[in-house]
């Protein structure tokens, strides 16, 4: 499933098959006016960009500052949101603008540098062990997705006459490795909410379904499966209190657990009995993935770039576009899956 083509141009390509309301949230008001330009978001793909930006200064000897950055991905990739805009980005993407010998410049905060470098020790660590990785992600697009621009007349005339609105939204769930997709893996099906995203399609029974069902039978031999943070990923088998939760919540799990404790204790004192005990989060995913000799290894937060399907997702969306004539769910659906046949382990 490799790609041979540089980063510009999978960029490109992604800015090519997503149309305005694929890339941008809804707008939202101005909180305290009631009023004001749409506040503008940048999506997964173009965070990975900016990221590998700001790493490629330092790899240059060079302090990043926001001018600097703006500057750089307007030449690089036609990035159009305002200064503001990339502020608030990549201080969500774990960066913070400090000051250093005088100078302000931007920094990756150490808990995101540690668990990007976690994950990479540990995918290196399974590439040399000889494991089969397989990547699943989730994607999805609108009945009138269509390429962004076409020849047409020097007047303007001619294409074709796209609807108005978004349309219906489609959501495919898919996985794949080396060898190409996994057999019978596919899950592409009609959203029933007309805004927000697929995340807000997906459902932790849904996903857990086709995790046990389509992904788990059709995985080659001690796999490791790769996904990112998305809520429905990480259900857990039991939720562990934290400090926020009530105290009757706290007592319920240290009787399951049985660990003893006196009832004259604070709701504080309660709960640093269950922090002592350090107890790790078990997710679904993770446990039902070890039962059939799996391993899943989680994406770093905010790190879409490190998941190659995010590339095939371009690919597909592509064909699709390129390919839509009547912009209804009819026609998108079947679009949809011809693309993801395009896609092989040398395409």
């Amino acid at each position: 499933m490799a790609m041979q083509v540089s980063e510009r141009t999978v960029f490109r390509v992604h800015r090519q098959v997503n149309i305005e309301g694929d890339v941008h949230s809804p707008a939202k008001k101005d909180k305290k006016s009631g009023s004001g330009p749409a506040q503008q978001e940048t999506d997964n793909f173009q965070e990975g960009v900016i990221r590998r930006r700001i790493h490629r200064f330092y790899t240059d000897r060079e302090l990043p500052t926001m001018d600097k950055l703006i500057l750089a991905l307007q030449q690089d990739i036609d990035y159009s949101y305002s200064k503001q805009t990339l502020l608030k980005t990549v201080k969500k993407m774990g960066f913070k603008y400090t000051t250093r010998n005088k100078k302000t410049a931007l920094y990756e905060q150490h808990r995101i540098i540690a668990a990007r470098h976690h994950y990479l020790r540990q995918i290196e660590k399974y590439r040399d062990e000889g494991r089969s990785i397989v990547y699943l992600d989730e994607t999805w697009f609108n009945a009138h997705h269509i390429l962004e621009r076409c020849w047409t007349d020097y007047d303007g005339k001619g294409g074709l006459r796209v609807p108005s609105g978004k349309g219906g939204k489609l959501i495919i769930l898919h996985a794949g490795w080396k060898e190409g997709w996994i057999s019978n893996a596919d899950l592409v099906f009609r959203g029933k909410k007309g805004t927000g995203d697929y995340h807000q399609e997906m459902s932790t029974a849904h996903f857990m379904e086709w995790f046990r069902e389509r992904l788990i039978p059709n995985l080659p031999a001690t796999s490791v499966i790769v996904l990112d943070n998305a809520k429905y990923h990480n259900s857990v088998v039991e939720k562990i209190p934290t400090k926020r939760s009530t105290k009757k919540d706290m007592i319920q799990y240290l009787d399951s657990h049985e660990i003893p404790y006196d009832k004259k204790l604070l709701k504080a004192e309660t709960f640093m009995l269950i922090k002592a005990r350090n107890p790790a989060s078990q997710y679904l995913t993770d446990v039902f993935a070890n039962l059939h000799s799996h391993d899943v290894l989680r994406l770093p937060v905010r790190h879409c770039e490190l998941n190659p399907i995010e590339l095939i997702w371009a690919q597909v969306k592509g064909y699709a576009a390129s390919h839509n004539k009547d912009f209804t769910m009819v026609g998108i659906e079947p679009l949809a899956r011809e693309g993801i046949t395009q896609v092989t382990a040398e395409k």
